[in-house]
């Protein structure tokens, strides 16, 4: 299962021939969370090696490039670090 978790950190052009790797070498009762995961967030292959839209986009929910250029990969990452500079310009204001 840290292997699926993983997959967010993976370059985005890569994440879905790492997620065939870890479905192939899962075992079998991890099959209910595998297909979970492919319909939610990979695809599921149908027809002539084409995947299905996932529910969520790869874009949606990697955060790869978010690392690669130090932004913030979570809400609450954005919210507090905007209460951080609110701060900072408050105190500037009240030393004025």
């Amino acid at each position: 299962m840290k292997n699926l978790v993983a997959l967010c950190f993976v370059p985005p052009d890569k994440v879905i021939e790492e997620f065939t790797w870890i479905k192939d070498s899962a075992s079998d009762n991890l099959d209910g969370l595998i297909m979970y995961f492919e319909d939610t967030y990979v695809g599921r292959i149908m027809n002539r090696n084409r995947r299905a839209e996932p529910r969520f986009h790869i874009s949606m929910w990697n955060c790869f490039e978010r690392i690669e250029k130090e932004l913030a990969r979570t809400t609450k990452e954005l919210c507090n670090n905007y209460v951080i500079r609110l701060k900072q310009l408050l105190k500037l204001y009240t030393l004025m």
